[in-house]
């Protein structure tokens, strides 16, 4: 399976989308709805959305690796 957690180049690019959500996200749903072109509406719109998808995906992967076993061993599945 894919692990999102694993290595320090999954942490440095999981603190890369924290950061670009973290600024990106207030100014597009703030910004008035006819101040980007389409195009780029569209563009933006999708880059969020796959950055909240993989953030959530990896951020989900440190939970599970993280807190999971401190509760049951057995939820995590196989090594």
């Amino acid at each position: 399976p894919l692990q999102g957690d694993a290595g320090s180049k999954a942490t440095h690019l999981h603190h890369k989308m924290t950061t670009f959500l973290a600024v990106t996200t207030p100014l597009y749903f703030l910004a008035p709805s006819d101040s980007l072109p389409p195009m780029a509406d569209s563009v933006i719109g999708l880059a969020l959305a796959v950055n909240v998808s993989a953030h959530s995906w990896v951020g989900m992967n440190y939970v599970v690796t993280d807190y999971v076993p401190k509760v049951s061993k057995a939820m995590t599945g196989p090594a």
